[in-house]
């Protein structure tokens, strides 16, 4: 569990409660692109993973899922349907995890086995820290991202985010364009990006006022 931060600076402590609530914002966006990814490995043309770069490898969890890993500038990106993460040795590793739905810092350069972590190796305390990692797989990520919009259909994406939201239980994110939009904003300045539940009523164009001026009635 993530846990809150006292400090004597209102400032401080906003800034805080600001920063857990993106990280939260970023921990639903990754649950839904969890189910993107699994929709990639079913393409009609292929997987997709593995046309991206990513090589398939099979774990020992008791999903029985696969594991897809790439390296991507010195560091380890792992996908997998209980976690994904960044994995380096220059750079804090990020680590998010689908059970609960966080966004932590992984103190080691080896992925970990899915559903089976060292608590001791998680960092859920350096906030600056996690949101450093965090944007170091968001930097794949969005990669990622541009090469599906560069070679799908441009309704692909609209579709999976459909899919998705049909299912009983799923918690859908925002819907795919507003959500690069927001992920991106999240990516080159995260101090200035609104909360998700902000973003589509701030992205709407407001209504432009009308006037009326010497309109006659003619019956």
């Amino acid at each position: 569990m993530i846990l809150f931060y006292k400090s004597s600076s209102t400032g401080k402590k906003m800034s805080s409660q600001n920063s857990l609530g993106l990280l939260k914002d970023l921990a639903n966006a990754l649950g839904q692109q969890l189910f993107f990814w699994g929709c990639a490995v079913v393409h009609s043309r292929g997987n997709l993973l593995c046309e991206f770069g990513l090589e398939r490898t099979k774990t020992e969890d008791a999903t029985g899922s696969s594991c897809y890993r790439t390296t991507y500038k010195n560091d380890i990106v792992e996908l997998h349907g209980l976690c994904v993460g960044r994995y380096s040795l220059q750079t804090p590793s990020f680590f998010y995890t689908r059970q609960y739905r966080r966004c932590w810092v992984y103190e080691d350069s080896t992925p970990p086995l899915p559903g089976n972590y060292d608590d001791s190796l998680i960092n859920k305390k350096s906030l600056s820290k996690i949101e450093a990692a965090s944007r170091s797989f968001l930097e794949w990520w969005l990669e990622y991202e541009s090469w599906i919009e560069s070679t799908t259909s441009p309704d692909y994406r609209k579709k999976c985010f459909q899919s998705f939201r049909s299912l009983p239980k799923s918690k859908h994110w925002l819907p795919p364009n507003e959500a690069l939009s927001w992920l991106r904003q999240y990516m080159d300045s995260p101090k200035s990006v609104p909360r998700a539940k902000n973003w589509k009523k701030l992205s709407m164009p407001k209504p432009k006022s009308r006037t009326f001026k010497n309109i006659r009635y003619t019956p």
